[in-house]
């Protein structure tokens, strides 16, 4: 299953290789507003939302600002694309997903969440994104 994410990522990067190669229109990156940052120059992640293995929905070139986190940059994302998101913030201990758009935690199946390909070893208030990061958000069966 990680081996398919994979060669989906591949295809979709090769597929836009090819795309700006021919001098494709490729839209502007979406502008979502910031969250009060201004001084640090703008960057882009992409985020993917896996429903199951054959819903994706994908958002590419969500621009974020140095030191912004997974969650933050999620949580915003979501709100501008109108996709609700149901969690709980434990302050300090971070914030828990626990449902978006309607696909929610169940008892061994969770949302989790991946950082270029590899399992995210801390939570997603703690993450801080760098440039070109793409995060797979995925509802599945608990790694524990």
């Amino acid at each position: 299953m990680k081996r398919r994410y994979g060669i989906l990522i591949a295809i979709i990067f090769f597929i836009s290789g090819l795309l700006l190669g021919k001098g494709a229109v490729v839209p502007d990156p979406i502008s979502v507003p910031q969250s009060g940052r201004m001084d640090v120059a703008e960057q882009t992640v992409n985020f993917i939302l896996d429903f199951d293995e054959e819903q994706l929905r994908t958002f590419p070139q969500i621009r974020f600002t140095e030191g912004e986190t997974v969650w933050e940059v999620l949580n915003r994302t979501m709100a501008v694309a109108g996709i609700a998101l149901h969690y709980k913030d434990y302050g300090d201990m971070g914030v828990f997903l626990e449902g978006i758009d309607g696909a929610a935690n169940t008892g061994d199946t969770y949302w989790q969440y991946w950082i270029n390909g590899q399992y995210a070893e801390v939570g997603a208030s703690a993450y801080h994104l760098q440039p070109g990061d793409t995060i797979l958000w995925k509802l599945t069966k608990s790694r524990q």
